[in-house]
């Protein structure tokens, strides 16, 4: 029995020695207890000849087993140390969208490769601008539903003689407008201050007018007597087209206030003359009726006479947008806040039907939602104007529909004394340089808010691609839809999350 166990222990121990047949340096082995039955050998252990041979190398499963150190993508101190469950549940339910959308851009992300491989963009830099980048006039191309394509060009230039002041200018012919003049100057006045001026000249032939309110669309062939539609009274809207020359000059002061905070005044004297739309082409969808054969025109407010007035706004912002990711892009914020607040007063200069004030807010929260540049921005809008509506010439009613608020809808569907809006919208990298987006925005226009009612909120939703680069944003390609069944198709270099300015040249 004894013999029987001295066997099978000295097996165990020689399995142990070939398995591990080093000990650590400087850990004490345990003692072995000595067999009383024998007397125990003294073992002389050998000196090491030479340096001591190196420690063994770690191997996968020793690497494996080690902890994690803390790594925090966003390079934020103190930045968030994981992402809310709830927060995957629009990534599940927006996947098959996504899916379908990264297979389509399958053809675009080669078209970027391309460019990666030949440096495409930075040889037109180099084409279109001067060697140090401060001088450039490069062409410019857009198109939207329903008024085709129009091309420009546009000049910067970023230090005028070696000074601080910027001079922007830009031509444009078709589209939205026949011709189109904008010249922009701006000049720092000191760290935090700085002041603009600005010309724009606009020749639009054929902008929408689709009544005033909230109205459902019909047919013009439903008129009993063409031209006798009111503008402002009608329960039923009918899209028609007018042409609109404007001039627009002024200034701006514009004050950077700490913790991300800014405060703008501006002022501009405005002209507007209105008429019959021109001769539209195939490109305008079909809505080639002018606005008087729809609509008397002497029930729409400014149409017959025009208006000359002076418009002057106070504006503050909040910007703490961020990116949140070293892998992220200027153009695509994963957090922060932006929120504007502006109030302004029009008042005649000739004695016309100009007198309101106007008044509004915006407020975009951007939600980080995975650790790549993955976003949820929520946006919520609100604008009125004061004043009955034989005061506010009718392009300077808030309007919903178009590309940037209430997207889905034709430009200008809905106009009326006050609108609101509210906007979801998902965001995600398909590369160094496109980003997807899939969105819904539910908004609608009302007289008073008295007479606002939930069930005539309109909703609009699409997809599209966003093109960047690491610093600037370029473009936008939207395809949209309603639950009216209207359609927008637009590829817009206007970025669909900043306001448009009441006043300045774009």
């Amino acid at each position: 029995m004894t013999a029987n166990i001295r066997i099978a222990t000295t097996l165990v121990v020689a399995l142990l020695s070939a398995a591990a047949p080093a000990v650590a340096k400087g850990a004490p082995e345990a003692p072995q207890q000595p067999d009383a039955t024998e007397p125990q050998a003294q073992e002389v252990a050998e000196e090491p000849k030479g340096d001591p041979a190196p420690p063994d190398e770690p191997t996968a499963a020793d690497v494996s087993k080690a902890p994690r150190p803390h790594h925090d993508p966003s390079g934020i101190e103190g930045g968030q140390q994981g992402v809310p469950d709830y927060l995957w549940a629009p990534r599940i339910a927006l996947y098959p969208v996504r899916g379908l959308l990264e297979l389509t851009m399958a053809p675009l992300r080669g078209l970027i490769f391309v460019e990666q491989k030949y440096a495409i963009k930075d040889r037109l830099v180099r084409f279109f601008f001067t060697e140090d980048e401060n001088f450039g006039v490069y062409p410019t191309a857009f198109a939207e539903t329903g008024f085709g394509f129009n091309i420009g060009l546009r000049m910067v230039w970023k230090q005028m003689f070696g000074s601080q002041a910027a001079l922007k200018a830009r031509g444009g012919y078709g589209g939205q407008f026949q011709r189109l003049i904008g010249v922009d100057w701006e000049m720092p006045i000191s760290k935090r201050v700085s002041i603009e001026a600005f010309f724009l000249a606009e020749d639009r032939p054929r902008d929408r007018f689709f009544g005033i309110g909230n109205s459902e669309r019909v047919d013009i062939d439903t008129l009993p007597i063409p031209g006798s539609l009111d503008a402002i009274d009608s329960d039923v809207a009918i899209g028609t087209r007018f042409s609109e020359e404007l001039i627009r000059s002024g200034f701006r002061l514009a004050v950077a206030l700490p913790r991300s905070m800014g405060l703008a005044v501006d002022s501009s004297y405005v002209h507007r003359r209105y008429g019959e739309a021109e001769n539209t082409s195939l490109a305008t969808g079909g809505l080639q009726d002018s606005v008087e054969e729809a609509y008397d025109t002497t029930t729409i407010p400014g149409f017959t006479a025009g208006v000359d007035y002076i418009y002057s706004e106070l504006e503050f912002t909040l910007d703490t947008r961020r990116k949140t990711s070293r892998f992220a892009v200027d153009p695509m914020p994963g957090t922060g806040w932006y929120v504007e607040a502006y109030a302004g007063f029009a008042e005649s200069v000739n004695n016309d039907i100009t007198s309101f004030y106007r008044y509004g807010f915006d407020a975009q929260r951007y939600i980080r939602i995975a650790q790549n540049p993955r976003t949820l921005v929520l946006r919520a809008h609100l604008e009125g104007v004061t004043g009955t509506l034989d005061e506010v010439p009718f392009t300077e009613l808030p309007r919903l529909g178009g590309p940037v608020l209430l997207r889905g809808y034709r430009q200008d569907r809905f106009r009326d004394r006050v609108r609101g809006l509210m906007t979801a919208e998902y965001q995600w990298d398909l590369s160094n340089m496109i980003a997807g987006f899939v969105y819904t925005d539910v908004g609608q226009v009302f007289r008073s808010y008295e007479s606002f009612e939930f069930d005539e909120t309109r909703i609009a939703f699409g997809t599209g691609i966003q093109l960047h680069t690491a610093s600037s944003y370029i473009g936008r390609f939207l395809v949209g839809s309603s639950t009216d069944g209207s359609l927008l198709v637009n590829l817009s270099f206007d970025p669909a999350f900043d306001i448009q300015n009441r006043t300045l040249v774009k």
